[in-house]
């Protein structure tokens, strides 16, 4: 079963506008939403770019998990091919590298007459191209531009459905597999035993990826489930496995020696590399967030910047005197990347950590940091961190905050002043509060705040998993700023030296006993 998404473009000769409509076109009757969803982005004259969410792939053993963030931009009509020209870039926002070729094929379209000018091949997939073509796509790697002709005619809203594949390449082998719970501990992979999030699993061969290349080691971190994938392998001889550590044991080898050969021009895979392992006393996890982003309101020139890939969280206060902007007009967001069933069950204790950066304009500060669960707010959520940054010099893939793409929210046109507009709803009441004192805490102060509760509530689905808001209870009136490290510091390789660790979430399991 193929996941899809669709997304709908309204196309206006040189003018090229995609807004809400007032009744949605027809979908196809076969739809399956699976899930990665339905997804719709917002074009207008001063923004037309767009970037599509992908929560999971096909891969060559199942479906890989994502986030995978498709980008739009470049958007121009070709009156003499009667066609609508859009430049896409594709980019694994997950934790857990993933296999190369990265393609995508166009399922469908709305209205069924259109077409695609310049599909390769029979079967119309689409393969994205990387500067760094190591056929490994590593965690915020994007790909180079794609250009795709849709055949429409001028001023004809359109729709299409896509969805995405990894690793089924001809010219490179996989290996990937499964670290999971082993609660019986029979060696075999049950339906109701799950993954194991953040093991980290090596590779040794000799040739990986590249036939001048020695034997080296290679890492990948397993994602939700316990999935993890090597992609782009040359024929030859493997060992993947798992380190033995204290607090868990094993219930399969630690090793497995893979022979990956020649296939039919292509390099063959080993698709069931699967580890057994159980925890045993007060096992722990950490888990680093899978995106976050700043969102400021402290300028209205401000209201739109993207700060999303920004090697800083901050919270703090406003600089303009408008009444319809709360004080607290610098606020930021978090979303970790779990799923309901975790591989044991609830936890006993969770807490969410977060290090300092530093203290902007004036002395004596005083924080009263609240933590709030994100709710669904229709176009809001979920919510989208993006490229943009203000902190120079801008690594690679990183867009000035003013023309980036993928905002951190969708402003919807919902009637609310601009503030509302720009972030997603939050909920009532804060799950979990913490003072920071300038002066007491400094750079490279960790602050922690028990979320126990509510990472509980994730795990059962009591509410949805839309991230968490960071905003200060505390603000006086006045532009004051708390900066915290944030995952893109050390992801992106920003030189800046105030850059430190990203947030992450601590999770404590009760005592498993040994039997």
């Amino acid at each position: 079963m193929k996941r899809s998404l669709i997304f709908l473009l309204l196309v206006s000769g040189l003018l090229l506008v995609l807004t809400g409509c007032d009744e949605d076109p027809a979908l196809p009757t076969n739809l399956e939403e699976g899930t990665s969803g339905i997804s719709r982005g917002t074009i207008s004259e001063t923004y037309d770019d767009f970037t599509l969410k992908f929560d999971i792939a096909d891969g060559p053993a199942g479906f890989l998990q994502g986030p995978f963030f498709m980008h739009g931009a470049n958007l121009r009509y070709d009156d003499g091919a009667g066609a609508l020209l859009v430049d896409f870039t594709i980019t694994n926002a997950g934790i857990v590298p993933q296999p190369e070729p990265v393609e995508i094929t166009f399922l469908y379209f709305i209205p069924e007459t259109v077409s695609v000018l310049n599909a390769p091949g029979q079967d119309g997939a689409f393969t994205f191209g990387f500067a760094n073509d190591d056929g490994v796509w590593t965690p915020g790697e994007e790909s180079l531009p794609l250009t795709v002709m849709f055949e429409v005619p001028s001023g004809v809203s359109i729709g299409f459905g896509a969805h995405i594949s990894l690793g089924y390449g001809s010219t490179s082998g996989v290996i990937c597999g499964r670290v999971w719970s082993d609660q019986d501990q029979d060696g075999v992979m049950d339906d109701w035993e799950h993954g194991y999030p953040g093991v980290q699993v090596f590779l040794e061969g000799d040739p990986i990826y590249s036939v001048d290349k020695e034997i080296e080691t290679w890492l990948a971190v397993t994602g939700p489930d316990g999935e993890f994938a090597f992609g782009g392998l040359l024929s030859g001889h493997y060992v993947v496995g798992i380190e033995p550590l204290a607090g868990r044991i094993t219930t399969t080898p630690t090793s497995w020696q893979i022979l990956l050969v020649e296939d039919d021009g292509g390099v063959s895979s080993f698709t069931d590399a699967n580890f057994g392992m159980l925890m045993l006393v007060s096992p722990f996890i950490t888990i680093p967030a899978g995106a976050d982003a700043m969102i400021r309101a402290d300028l209205s020139s401000r209201m739109n910047d993207n700060h999303g890939a920004d090697p800083f969280l901050g919270v703090g206060g406003k600089r303009t005197f408008d009444s319809a902007i709360p004080p607290d007009a610098i606020r930021s967001l978090i979303h970790f990347p779990m799923v309901n069933s975790m591989y044991m069950g609830l936890v006993a204790e969770a807490r969410l950590e977060l290090t300092i950066v530093g203290f902007w304009e004036g002395v004596d500060q005083s924080y009263q940091l609240e933590v709030y669960p994100v709710v669904p707010s229709g176009e809001r959520t979920p919510w989208v961190e993006g490229n943009g940054s203000e902190i120079q010099p801008l690594p690679p893939g990183v867009a000035w905050v003013d023309p980036a793409y993928g905002v951190a929210w969708i402003g919807a046109a919902d009637g609310g002043d601009l503030n509302n507009q720009t972030r997603p709803d939050i909920a009532e009441i804060p799950v979990a509060r913490a003072e920071v004192i300038q002066g007491v805490h400094g750079p490279g102060s960790v602050i922690s705040w028990d979320v126990t509760d509510l990472v509980n509530d994730w795990i059962t689905g009591e509410i949805p998993n839309l991230g968490i808001m960071l905003r200060d209870g505390n603000t006086p009136i006045g532009f004051r700023q708390l900066m915290f490290g944030a995952r893109d510091g050390v992801l992106r390789g920003y030189t800046d030296p105030r850059v430190q660790e990203g947030p992450r979430l601590h999770l404590k399991y009760a005592e498993v006993d040994e039997e």
